[in-house]
């Protein structure tokens, strides 16, 4: 819809001079931004990590891969995340029916590997958890926001786990 207002505009600015040859001003054509005709169509999935201000042990990006889509701004491998920090890794589809998926692995400092897997399949449901193997050493709660939209959020909070010290 927006390429053919565009084109429409285009051809409103073209006028034309007394022998018939078109004439046009290079200024008044302006071409349709990629990003405007992507917003009417892609999806996207967003993944935040939330790490509670208590928690004490340090956690680190070991791997971001996906299945479907691509990455907005690409995971760094190696990242560090400590109490109190937010992060958003945002997958991105500009075909609508496109499966966006994946899995982000994070490791504690005392060797814990947590596992979030997401995926959104066309004509589906969002889908996105976060595991632990040794749930004893960290509380994960996942939460997913704006389901119904193009642009589901899924929240991954890491806590301690209850009855910790943080002091």
């Amino acid at each position: 819809m927006m390429s053919t207002i565009a084109l429409a505009a285009a051809l409103l600015s073209i006028s034309c001079a007394q022998d018939g040859s078109l004439v046009v001003d290079g200024a008044t054509i302006k071409p349709v931004s990629a990003k405007a005709v992507q917003d009417e169509t892609s999806r996207s999935l967003t993944i935040e990590l939330v790490i509670e201000a208590s928690m004490v042990t340090p956690i680190n990006l070991d791997n971001a891969d996906l299945t479907g889509g691509a990455w907005d701004q690409l995971p760094l491998e190696g990242t560090g995340f400590q109490s109190g920090d937010r992060a958003t890794y945002t997958v991105v589809a500009e075909d609508p029916h496109e499966t966006l998926g994946g899995s982000i692995e994070l490791s504690m400092a005392y060797g814990n590997l947590v596992t979030i897997e997401f995926a959104w399949e066309d004509g589906s449901g969002v889908t996105c958890d976060a595991r632990d193997p040794n749930i004893q050493a960290l509380a994960l709660q996942t939460g997913l926001e704006d389901t119904l939209s193009t642009s589901p959020v899924c929240t991954v909070y890491f806590m301690n786990p209850p009855g910790t010290m943080t002091d």
